[in-house]
């Protein structure tokens, strides 16, 4: 509350916005970088330049592979929490499922466009196996 106004805000995402949806449960909360931090340090650090420009992402003292998982799921151009299978605002009576599977549509093009030139990223893929995100099940889970 400032003065005589009053911000109200409603988070219709359901969960919490750092959980991706690319870890296994147990791994989710044994991370020690949330999701969207580690997004906000690769992007604070001009990664996605980089990454257009064909430089390389390495990450040695990889940990949990969190932020080189972020670093690919920019470099892809992959929409944050696309991996998800339920939103909160799903449920709400003025979604328009129409308008939410178009904007699934385009992010499906956008990551096959980003998809088709990553750049080398070094520092996750072990970890990232062990989150519970290899083969088939990171094509594209988001879509049936």
């Amino acid at each position: 509350m400032r003065s005589e106004k009053a911000t109200i805000a409603l988070d219709l995402s359901g969960e919490p916005l750092h959980r991706r949806g690319y870890r296994k449960e147990s791994v989710q909360t044994d991370a020690p970088l949330k999701e969207t931090l580690a997004a906000g340090i690769v992007l604070a650090a001009g990664w996605r330049k980089i990454a257009r420009g064909g430089g390389m992402f390495i990450d040695p003292m990889c940990g949990s592979g969190t932020l080189a998982i972020e670093a690919a799921m920019i470099a892809a151009d992959m929409a944050p929490g696309i991996m998800r299978d339920y939103w909160g605002f799903s449920g709400w009576q003025g979604h328009d499922e129409a308008v939410w599977n178009a904007l699934l549509d385009e992010a499906d093009e956008r990551l096959a466009t980003g998809l088709g030139s990553m750049p080398r990223i070094v520092g996750g893929m072990r970890a990232r196996a062990r989150a519970g995100c290899a083969g088939p099940r990171c094509a594209r889970p988001w879509r049936a």
